[in-house]
């Protein structure tokens, strides 16, 4: 890692961005020490917002995992802290890449690492580091419902469905129990009770709902496609498609 680096990146309206800070070198080893030029990516300090909803040591322990391993953001490279005994948690950003000059003859580009060099990464890290490049530029990923098959979408659908039942007769049953005490004259703080029992039922139903409604809607997009407008078959969404 190399700190004081300076890299520019052109504009929409044809400006130049410049930025000076630290960047991870991602040249080859023989690249990196006999060539004029370097690759090298941007490092930026950014928050992890989900350890505070971590609740236990193995939540806490997975979200670290989660972002050592690029989860969600495979453009994004972890690197903990670079400084020890700081809160910021470094990332180097491969979704854009840059190339710096260095000297090429030995004493100068000696002294050009003795004023810019200031970490190395861990032997796991650097092996980690190629797959990760490559995953960053070749990793395009899956569309979030068209990639079901049919038969796993409808599995999901009927499983939803059949929650959804569940829920809504939960919900009948605790909303009938409130209307009984009410009427009966029951202790408030059984009514109170049976009030909260619906409202835990309804928002879970909203939750069940919200997760349910995307699969529903693509297995009906599907549908339409059909030229009888019945079900959805055949490999719409699957891993392999008739040739």
């Amino acid at each position: 890692m190399l700190a004081e680096i300076r890299t520019t990146a052109t504009e929409t309206d044809g400006g130049i961005a410049e930025e000076i800070g630290m960047v991870l070198v991602l040249s080859r080893p023989c690249n990196a020490l006999r060539d004029g030029k370097i690759t090298v990516a941007r490092i930026v300090a950014r928050p992890i917002p989900d350890l505070t909803a971590a609740e236990t040591i193995s939540e806490l322990a997975a979200v670290f995992q989660g972002v050592r391993d690029g989860e969600g953001a495979p453009d994004s490279f972890y690197l903990g802290e670079v400084v020890a005994g700081t809160s910021d948690r470094h990332f180097a950003k491969l979704d854009a890449l840059y190339t710096v000059k260095v000297p090429l003859d030995v004493p100068t580009r000696a002294a050009f690492l003795a004023k810019h060099r200031r970490f190395r990464l861990n032997d796991e890290f650097a092996r980690d580091l190629q797959l990760r490049i490559f995953r960053a530029f070749a990793s395009l990923g899956f569309d979030d419902m068209r990639w079901w098959s049919d038969g796993d979408l409808g599995l999901i659908a009927r499983k939803g469905e059949a929650l959804r039942v569940q829920l809504q007769g939960e919900l009948q049953s605790a909303q009938s129990a409130v209307e009984l005490l009410n009427t009966a004259g029951g202790a408030k703080r059984d009514v109170k009770a049976k009030a909260q029992d619906a409202e835990m039922a309804q928002g879970r139903l909203r939750k069940l709902e919200e997760e349910l409604t995307p699969f529903l809607e693509e297995q009906r997009s599907r549908a339409a496609l059909q030229p009888d407008g019945g079900g959805a078959s055949g490999a719409a969404g699957s891993a392999s498609t008739p040739s």
